[in-house]
């Protein structure tokens, strides 16, 4: 990057992975070879990308910093078992993508996740996890925590529950800021996702919004918290009489509640909402507080 004049760049959370031992250990979690897909998200110089063409996979590499791609397509460009997916990754009709991906052996997808957008990469990568076998992701510790937590952990949140929606969640290994060049505020993690069969959660804008409302104040009683959000579309009895009929403690807190509770709520609530609903906050183009 240096003999070329490039630096990382800040507003595209540009931090470039260099220990060897962590490179390598992405490389081979899954033991790609010949015949297997690996799609890797935020390709970056091709520190991951390289070695993992090397190992006789095919590599689609998503990439939108243009300085990024140029340098792809200096070291890998023209090679078979490559491919460059330039733009933006979270417009990807990825489902499509996917499914065309059934020639291969395997498919996998990797991606050291640029840290502003890491929840709605999940978002759009875990309902998903199903047409692949298998994810290896780089997210912050705190989200890594907090991906992997159980009900009544302190780190258990809306993350928890998005990723036990669709997958088996385990953080497998965590990483020091110094690997990075530049080297973060904060440690990273890896975190590998299994696929499972998903939980049928109906509407997934539906149950986004329903978690988000109970995260948003988690030391209040799920009763309060849920009546602080839905104030403005029922009244506060209609709202407890919902939590009973899903055999919800209303003196329970949102950390404590397993993904099942969650559930069951989700679909109450879109019943009585009448289906589709957008929040007063997302109308006015501002995002209900997540946590």
């Amino acid at each position: 990057m240096k003999d070329r004049g490039l630096r990382p760049k800040k507003r595209f959370s540009q931090n470039f992975l260099r220990d060897q031992d962590t490179i390598r250990f992405i490389v081979e979690f899954f033991e790609p070879g010949e015949g297997d897909l690996v799609l890797e998200i935020g390709a970056g110089d091709g520190t991951i990308t390289m070695p993992l063409w090397d190992r006789g996979c095919e590599v689609r590499a998503f990439e939108l910093e243009r300085s990024m791609i140029a340098l792809l397509k200096q070291r890998l460009g023209g090679r078979d078992r490559f491919w460059i997916e330039e733009g933006d990754f979270l417009k990807v009709d990825l489902p499509s993508y996917l499914k065309e991906a059934g020639r291969f052996k395997r498919t996998f997808i990797v991606g050291n996740l640029p840290y502003a957008i890491t929840t709605a990469i999940l978002e759009k990568v875990l309902p998903e996890i199903g047409l692949t076998d298998g994810m290896l992701l780089m997210t912050q510790l705190e989200v890594a925590k907090r991906l992997t937590a159980n009900p009544g952990d302190s780190d258990y949140a809306r993350h928890s529950l998005m990723a036990q929606t669709y997958s088996e969640a385990e953080l497998v290994r965590k990483v020091l800021n110094t690997c990075f060049i530049p080297p973060p505020r904060v440690a990273s993690a890896l975190v590998h996702f299994k696929k499972k069969t998903p939980v049928d959660i109906g509407n997934p804008k539906w149950f986004r919004v329903l978690t988000k409302a109970a995260f948003s104040q988690r030391r209040k009683k799920l009763a309060n918290s849920m009546w602080a959000f839905f104030k403005p579309y029922m009244a506060r009895e209609k709202v407890n009489a919902i939590l009973a009929e899903c055999e919800v403690d209303p003196e329970a807190r949102a950390q404590t509640l397993p993904l099942d509770s969650f559930v069951r709520l989700a679909h109450a609530f879109q019943r009585e909402m009448g289906g589709e609903f957008t929040p007063l906050s997302q109308q006015n183009g501002e995002e209900h507080a997540e946590e």
